[in-house]
């Protein structure tokens, strides 16, 4: 029987330039695969039935991925910047423990989360989760590192 897989949440923006950010998570979804994992990114599927700009249809994408995230192991956070649904994601798998991974051209987690969004009353609703969060970034660092460098095993 085949190995089963780990299921990755991918977390980037989708407002803004949205065709260009559907490539970027495409892309993101093909480096996920390439590393044996499989990707799980609801807005590059749900935006080809769905219109993001209708508050409700973006209110169900967004709810529906709140529960994919709930089927995988990890969410790996790409890009430079944190969008408000990102910033929900995110607190979904900080509430679950879902371990996550930040992938940026700077890796430097810490001043591109707190730039993008006020993360403090965040902080303050996880009684420090986010905190504890922002403190382990020495260690996503090693990992984000290992993966580039192709070391990490899968």
């Amino acid at each position: 029987m085949d190995e089963i897989k780990k299921r990755v949440y991918i977390c980037s923006p989708l407002s803004g330039n949205i065709k260009h950010n559907m490539a970027m998570a495409t892309e993101y979804c093909r480096f996920a695969a390439g590393k044996g994992y499989i990707p799980y990114a609801p807005h590059v599927y749900f935006p080809a039935f769905m219109d993001d700009d209708d508050p409700e249809q973006r209110a169900i994408g967004l709810s529906e991925g709140q529960l994919w995230l709930r089927m995988c192991s990890e969410l790996w956070i790409f890009g430079n910047v944190i969008s408000v649904g990102m910033k929900g994601e995110i607190e979904t798998a900080i509430k679950l423990g879902i371990p996550i991974k930040l992938f940026t051209e700077s890796v430097d987690p810490e001043l591109i989360l707190s730039t993008q969004v006020d993360y403090g009353p965040l902080s303050q609703r996880l009684n420090g989760l986010f905190d504890d969060f922002l403190s382990d970034l020495a260690e996503t660092d090693k990992i984000l590192k290992e993966f580039w460098n192709g070391t990490t095993a899968k």
